[in-house]
């Protein structure tokens, strides 16, 4: 006689072959059994990474997806805003801010999949710059702060290559060098609750003339008076 029998479903915690046997017992105590040999795929064990989030600046993720022994993994990203990529380490810009979404799906060819997901905040984020002109040795360089932002309270940290610092918006700065030497001046702004960003511009500190010297000596041919200098 030929019954329907229940699905049973069992969830393995490794891969490899395992041995699976089937025992069953009629009303009558009688009973047959069967053993087969079930092979289970490795599947991806799915994780990341990111970067800060942030409006401006693109956020970065890094797949730390351990790779699978013979097997080709597809990557799949779904951003909560709508972007997608098959990268498997993207970069991901955001068009709004607020709480998003990212999901990484990992496909093998062996049928096997697994996903992840983490929640992030972006977060406004200024736009930092300055203009500041090459000067000569012993006077001060005047920077012109043009920072951007949107929205927030905003801080600068200025570093101006030389040991010295400042959080000024505009400051006025004198570089302590008699020969030519070329400084490289970062601009750090900080939202208050958001984001950074800096900003690193060169500005040289030119060289200034020696101290001036010259001979004269009476040169009688161009006049009684003449002098050749």
């Amino acid at each position: 006689q030929t019954c329907a029998l229940p699905i049973s479903k069992h969830m393995f915690n490794g891969s490899g072959d395992k041995n699976v046997k089937l025992i069953i017992t009629s009303e009558f105590g009688c009973k047959d059994s069967i053993t087969k040999v079930v092979t289970i795929d490795e599947s991806p064990k799915t994780k990341f990474s990111h970067g800060p989030a942030c409006s401006l600046t693109p956020t970065g993720f890094v797949n730390l997806t351990p790779k699978v022994a013979g097997t080709i993994a597809q990557y799949d990203w779904v951003f909560s805003d709508g972007g997608t990529s098959r990268l498997e380490s993207p970069n991901k810009s955001w068009s709004t801010l607020g709480p998003k979404t990212a999901t990484l799906t990992v496909s093998l060819n062996n049928g096997c999949t697994e996903s992840y997901t983490q929640s992030l905040n972006v977060l406004v984020q200024p736009k930092a710059q300055f203009n500041a002109a090459d000067v000569c040795a012993g006077e001060p360089v005047t920077f012109s702060n043009n920072s951007e932002w949107k929205e927030g309270v905003i801080s600068f940290d200025w570093d101006f290559g030389d040991g010295n610092v400042t959080n000024e918006s505009n400051p006025l700065h004198k570089f302590n060098v008699s020969l030519t030497t070329t400084y490289n001046v970062t601009l750090k702004a900080s939202i208050e609750g958001g984001c950074i960003d800096s900003f690193t511009k060169q500005v040289i500190i030119h060289e200034g003339p020696k101290t001036c010297d010259f001979v004269a000596t009476p040169d009688y041919a161009y006049g009684y008076y003449g002098m050749k200098f």
